[in-house]
């Protein structure tokens, strides 16, 4: 199974990583905004990351606590960007 996730920002935004079977530098990420009742509006579709699914690419992503900022923790190396 590829790795995938998701995340929820704070004005109804839906976060979602796209692996692509881990195949090298070919993850990308997408983002929606969910509507009242439940629909997605596409904001930006699948944007290259140019990061891989499994393996030495981003291990965790989290959010600013303001929301502006997404960090990422790699693996491999440990670092963060």
């Amino acid at each position: 199974m590829t790795p995938f996730g998701f995340g929820f920002g704070k004005r109804s935004q839906l976060f979602v990583s796209e692996a692509f079977g881990g195949a090298p530098d070919a993850s990308a990420v997408s983002s929606y905004i969910v509507s009242p009742e439940g629909d997605l509006e596409v904001v930006s579709p699948s944007v290259a990351t140019s990061q891989t699914g499994d393996g030495s690419g981003p291990l965790d992503m989290a959010f600013s606590s303001n929301g502006r900022y997404l960090y990422s923790l790699n693996g491999g190396n440990n670092t963060s960007g």
